[in-house]
């Protein structure tokens, strides 16, 4: 599910950590937010959706670590 730039990103923000899974989430209306589990925890990235509008001309993307 995740492209080699997401993968690339989560190296160089997540040095060391192996993603083993990578699930689309639901509920995002304006954001694609995606669970990345790797061997030493939960992420959430969120990225802007791809297509037209401002937002789209943007790469942004944020980790967050998942609460649990």
């Amino acid at each position: 599910m995740l492209e080699p730039a997401a993968r690339a990103w989560l190296a160089r923000e997540l040095p060391g950590q192996l993603v083993v899974a990578a699930t689309l989430l639901g509920g995002g209306y304006s954001n694609e937010n995606l669970l990345v589990v790797t061997g030493r925890g939960r992420y959430v990235l969120r990225r802007y959706r791809r297509g037209g509008g401002p937002a789209a001309a943007r790469t942004c993307a944020e980790a967050a670590l998942a609460a649990r």
